[in-house]
């Protein structure tokens, strides 16, 4: 037994293989009804009042594909791990432009403006996926990885070879809007056609022409293809009333049920989400794997503990049996769990931690004191690559 920093006694630490399971799993179809009584009047209303004809023909007649699950026995880092990626690091097609590609003679249009607006068109994430791409994903593991890596690397370079253009004249006395009717493509890579990304005004001309690139980030593109990721933990527990002093602290508690599910925007299949969250997630913990065996392999030749180690994607650094593990390039998403595995992997931990040294660092950080870090990272590694497996494995499978 122990005292933690608010004095209350901590019970010795355990090791936990966290057999993470995915249940309830829910599909659903959400829709504007447009026989709803309240949008009838509404619409009535807008007709009335703003002289607007037929206003419900501006909402999307699409439907959105809502995916909930269950995270049980699970740990905090690996579901935050989860929300974090589908919210930050999914590749997400979106029509880009350059400033150079544009001609106007309209001076109300800002080119900064106009590129940003274009690029939150939510677009058709699905031009090149196909029940192949769909079938390799199902059949997938650490094995074959590398397979779906070249897969996705042909579909990148198919998208990049995607053309779109706008060529729209205001011939009219009135200011016009500018929707994403008028772009012209190939295929149909635009749900919503009643998107308004410019107003031209009359006589004037705007001319385009933007490819289909992938992006990374909320603010990059995520918009694009999600419009709402839910996290919630489920743990039935009393939180820390402060008078009584019942319940439970939320320095020392750590739940292990949570709820997460998202919504696209009827451009994207839910499974190909799923198939995106375990592509940048396993590729993230191969990556760290290899560098981690890189690391031992020196070691080895070395014939004693290196205090210091330093490549491209790993840096280790080891100081009063302390050693830090610094993977270049990630962030919290990776360093969070593999130091929640190693610190439950094997009780002779005896300090492990996971940071970051400023808020806008990619450098996430592993500290741990234990008799055999490296074998112990590589193991808690390859756990969490087991958890990602089964992960998709179980929603693909019920998809």
């Amino acid at each position: 037994m122990s005292k933690n920093r608010s004095g209350h006694v901590q019970k010795q630490k355990e090791a936990n293989n966290f057999n993470i399971k995915i249940e309830n799993i829910k599909t659903e179809a959400i829709g504007i009804d447009f026989n709803d009584e309240y949008l009838k009047e509404l619409n009535s209303y807008i007709t009335k009042h703003c002289g607007i004809k037929n206003p419900s023909e501006l909402l999307p007649k699409v439907k959105f594909d809502k995916l909930t699950f269950t995270l049980s026995n699970c740990y905090v880092e690996f579901a935050n791990a989860i929300r974090r990626i589908l919210i930050e690091e999914l590749p997400t097609r979106v029509i880009s432009l350059d400033e150079k590609d544009i001609v106007t003679d309209d001076v109300f249009i800002l080119s900064d403006l106009l590129i940003r607006n274009v690029s939150l068109i939510p677009v058709s994430q699905m031009i090149h996926v196909n029940n192949n791409i769909n079938d390799k994903y199902k059949k997938c593991s650490e094995d074959n990885f590398d397979d779906i890596i070249e897969t996705e690397r042909e579909i990148g370079e198919m998208d990049k070879k995607f053309v779109c253009e706008l060529d729209v004249k205001n011939e009219t006395t009135e200011i016009i809007d500018v929707k994403a009717s008028d772009i012209e493509h190939k295929n149909d890579i635009i749900p919503n056609k009643n998107v308004i990304f410019a107003r031209l005004y009359r006589n004037k001309h705007l001319k385009f022409k933007a490819s289909y690139v992938s992006n990374y980030g909320y603010v990059n593109g995520c918009h694009c293809m999600l419009s709402n990721v839910h996290y919630e933990i489920k743990d039935n527990v009393k939180p820390y009333d402060i008078i009584t002093d019942l319940g439970n602290r939320s320095i020392t508690y750590d739940p292990t049920d949570f709820l997460i599910s998202f919504t696209t925007k009827s451009n994207v299949s839910l499974q190909r989400v799923i198939q995106l969250v375990y592509f940048e997630f396993m590729k993230k913990l191969l990556n760290c794997k290899k560098n981690i065996l890189l690391y031992k392999e020196t070691q080895s030749k070395e014939e004693k503990e290196l205090n210091y180690y330093y490549s491209d994607e790993l840096e280790v650094h080891t100081n009063d049996k302390r050693t830090k593990f610094t993977f270049k390039g990630e962030y919290l998403t990776l360093s969070g769990v593999i130091a929640k595995r190693c610190y439950h992997l094997d009780p002779k931990v005896e300090f492990c931690t996971y940071t970051i040294n400023r808020f806008d660092d990619n450098n996430g950080i592993v500290k741990i004191k234990h008799p055999n870090c490296t074998q112990l990272m590589l193991d808690s590694v390859q756990q969490c690559i087991d958890d990602v497996q089964i992960f998709k494995d179980t929603i693909l499978s019920q998809l």
